[in-house]
């Protein structure tokens, strides 16, 4: 192009938007005012509240997803997925029994084990629900971050662990590696279905429960760092600690396969530590 073509389409390209004053306002061009640099880009639009407003820096993609606000399915899914366990147990706890996977009798043993399962495992579901709460859920509010991600850490390793274990020794017995051994009125039947019971359902909703509890506390992570810093009473320290120790108690008794440290021994040590947290005086700036 020539110097002189320049310098003629400089000046057409100025005059274009004179001839057609539609276009400064609500036309085709209009998009400059109203959409562009208006409410559609600067407000509540493209700028204000699509891209750079709740759109990418507020409740949108860059406000919840990148910060852990936008994963609260790890909650949810976490509470559902606990849930799903507890009829069964229910079942075992009010006295029925399963013949079919060796479960042919009700004991008092049976009985208190499967309802600290059920305390157990709704409480794995609600620290899941915590986590991805925030700071402003109830449950999150009433709880230490670090208690919280404590407790999710200690049963995410533990429900792989157990869902790890039980697995290999159950297949171990049904590919016939290890023999099944003599237990009375239990038959090898009925303790082959309890092994395919564990295969198939019992120890992979352990390694899934187990890896919703690390993901609610890594998605929670990302979050937490938004929040104000905090620094516990010695107190609130020590109930920390203390409920962790009856959690770490918990998961003890279970891989001890003793109900009574499970089952009564284990809550009540974490429900000492959830009072001393209850007790504890909350001043400001310290949770």
């Amino acid at each position: 192009m020539s110097t002189s073509n320049l310098a003629h389409a400089g000046p057409a390209q100025d005059r274009r938007p004179a001839r057609a004053p539609g276009r400064t306002g609500r036309g085709p061009t209009g998009r400059t005012g109203q959409a562009r640099t208006g409410p559609g880009a600067t407000g509540p639009g493209a700028t204000g509240q699509g891209s750079t407003g709740q759109g990418s820096t507020g409740q949108g993609p860059t406000g919840q997803g990148r910060t852990g606000r936008g994963r609260p399915w790890a909650g949810y899914v976490g509470l559902a997925w606990a849930i799903s366990y507890i009829p069964i147990h229910v079942h075992w706890a009010l006295g029925g029994v399963t013949p079919s996977i060796g479960i042919a009798e009700s004991t008092p043993q049976l009985r208190a084990a499967n309802w600290g399962a059920c305390l157990v495992i709704a409480g794995a579901g609600l620290v899941c629900l915590a986590l991805t709460q925030g700071g402003g859920g109830r449950i999150a509010a009433a709880l230490p971050r670090p208690l919280l991600h404590g407790m999710a850490w200690i049963g995410g390793v533990f429900g792989i662990l157990h869902g790890v274990a039980f697995t290999v020794a159950s297949a171990l017995r049904l590919l016939g590696v290890v023999g099944y051994p003599e237990a009375g009125h239990i038959t090898p039947e009925m303790m082959r279905g309890y092994d395919w019971f564990n295969v198939l359902y019992a120890e992979p909703w352990f390694v899934v429960m187990g890896v919703l509890l690390i993901a609610a506390s890594r998605f929670a992570r990302h979050r937490d760092r938004d929040l104000p810093p905090v620094r516990p009473t010695p107190r609130r320290r020590a109930a920390v600690v203390l409920t962790l120790a009856g959690v770490a108690t918990v998961v003890g008794g279970v891989f001890l396969m003793n109900p009574w440290v499970f089952a009564l021994y284990g809550p009540a040590l974490t429900g000492a530590g959830l009072l001393a947290l209850y007790l504890s005086p909350v001043k400001e700036g310290s949770r």
